[in-house]
């Protein structure tokens, strides 16, 4: 009866030990999948920066280039309203002597008033395309200046989102690493506490069989008793080789959870990264012993 007992307490186990098993693979496979959506969140960052550096670089030329523009098309202006100033007060000053003039004297100042109003309508077009072409220069300026702020809104969105998803990534892959060691403290718990009493039940059988049983019938009890011994001396190896694998897999967990980390931090900053692990640490309740196993 107590062997049947036995037998199915250790296949309790082995179903127990297959189901953490198999979680254990799940939580395996998760973090892979984490650390896959990482490096091509990585990767997609790292080309829309490098585009979008490219193309602020080439809308600064741009700007740099109308703004030279534009100051030389002001200087010009100033140029020619300098230039143009003397020739008004000319002009002034034969419109001024028309009204007195007489005879020949006339003629000969309508003569010279035509051709300093020919020279007044040529400085007039010319004042008039200046203005033109600056106003086209301050349309253009204010254009890529729009553009310029749109794409910095732009890069600072996707700098956002790719931050957020790093830090989601970072504390889903941090609590299926806790979720697993927690697992497996408990059923190593269990399962020595479980030893430890097959065994004190085991070293009792044994105490009253030696004191029963004489002679032959004590021979053949003893025989019994060290095939029981032996077999209950294998499914402790096997538990305790379980038990190291389990932590071996715990600690290859923690090893990936740690690589994660410093890709991370490659990305964001160390500071920052610690700061998100502590913070996660609280949220989660995690307590002293946890804090010395790291």
């Amino acid at each position: 009866m107590e062997e049947v007992f036995l037998q199915e307490m250790v296949r309790d186990r082995e179903i127990q030990i297959g189901m953490i098993r198999k979680k254990l693979e799940d939580q395996e496979k998760k973090l892979e999948l984490t650390k896959k959506s990482l490096e091509e969140t990585k990767k997609i960052y790292t080309e829309n920066h490098l585009s979008h550096q490219m193309e602020l670089d080439e809308l600064m030329q741009k700007q740099s280039k109308l703004l030279s523009q534009y100051k030389d098309a002001n200087e010009e202006l100033d140029l020619k309203k300098q230039q143009q100033g003397p020739q008004l007060q000319v002009y002034n000053e034969v419109m001024s002597s028309l009204e007195t003039a007489e005879g020949d004297e006339a003629a000969q100042d309508s003569s010279y008033v035509t051709r300093m109003q020919a020279q007044l309508c040529k400085a007039m077009h010319s004042m008039g395309m200046v203005e033109t072409q600056l106003a086209l220069s301050t349309t253009q300026v204010e254009g890529l200046q729009k553009q310029l702020r749109e794409s910095k809104t732009t890069l600072i969105e996707d700098k956002t989102q790719v931050e957020l998803k790093l830090m989601n990534d970072l504390v889903l892959a941090d609590n299926a690493r806790k979720e697993v060691s927690e697992k497996v403290t408990k059923q190593t718990e269990e399962f020595t506490a479980q030893k430890d009493a097959l065994l004190e039940k085991f070293e009792e059988q044994q105490e009253q069989q030696d004191e029963e049983k004489e002679g032959e019938e004590e021979e053949e009890e003893e025989e019994d008793d060290e095939e029981e011994k032996a077999e209950l001396t294998e499914i402790l190896v096997e538990g305790r080789e379980e038990i190291a694998r389990l932590e071996a897999e715990n600690a290859k967990e923690k090893a990936k959870l740690e690589e994660l980390k410093q890709k991370v931090i490659a990305l964001k900053g160390e500071e920052l990264v610690d700061a998100l692990c502590a913070q996660i640490a609280e949220d989660c309740g995690v307590g002293t012993e946890e804090a010395e196993e790291e």
